[in-house]
C-alpha cells in the first residue's frame, strides 16, 4: 500500500498504488513510475554476470580503508559512491576481457584509481 503525505499534491510518497503505480525516492528526489513485474532469467549469460558481480563485491570489502577513500574521491565529480565507480568501471572491464558466456573465477586490480588494470580469471 502506498503511504502518502501532503494529499493529492504530495509532497512525499512511497511504496505502489495497486499494480499501476510504484512511488520512491532517490538521493532526495521523488519520484513515480509504472509497476512492473522484475524478469529474473536464469540463463548461463545472467548467471555468469551475477557470477562476476559477486567477484567484485568480494574484491571490494578486501580493500582497505585508504583504497576506498580514494575511490570515493575519484567518485565524487560524478555524484557516485566510491563503491558504485569502482563496480562500474570493474563489470565494464568484465565486458571488454570475457564474453559473458565464459564464468568468471575471480577478479583483481592493479594501478591507480581508476584501476588501469583490472584481471578477471575464468574456467
Amino acid at each position: 500500500m502506498a503511504r502518502v503525505t501532503g494529499a493529492l499534491f504530495s509532497m512525499d510518497a512511497s511504496g505502489q498504488i495497486g499494480k499501476a503505480l510504484v512511488y520512491a525516492k532517490w538521493k532526495g528526489r521523488q519520484y513515480c513510475r509504472e509497476y512492473v513485474v522484475p524478469e529474473n532469467p536464469h540463463k548461463t549469460k545472467q548467471e555468469n554476470v551475477r557470477l562476476a558481480f559477486h567477484f567484485m563485491v568480494e574484491e571490494w570489502q578486501g580493500e582497505g580503508s585508504p583504497m576506498k577513500a580514494t575511490w570515493d574521491t575519484y567518485a565524487k565529480p560524478f555524484a557516485m559512491s566510491g563503491f558504485n565507480k569502482y563496480m562500474g568501471r570493474g563489470m565494464a572491464e568484465y565486458k571488454i576481457q570475457l564474453t559473458t558466456s565464459v564464468p568468471p573465477t575471480g577478479v583483481s586490480q592493479t594501478g591507480t584509481v581508476p584501476a588501469e588494470t583490472w584481471v578477471w580469471t575464468s574456467v
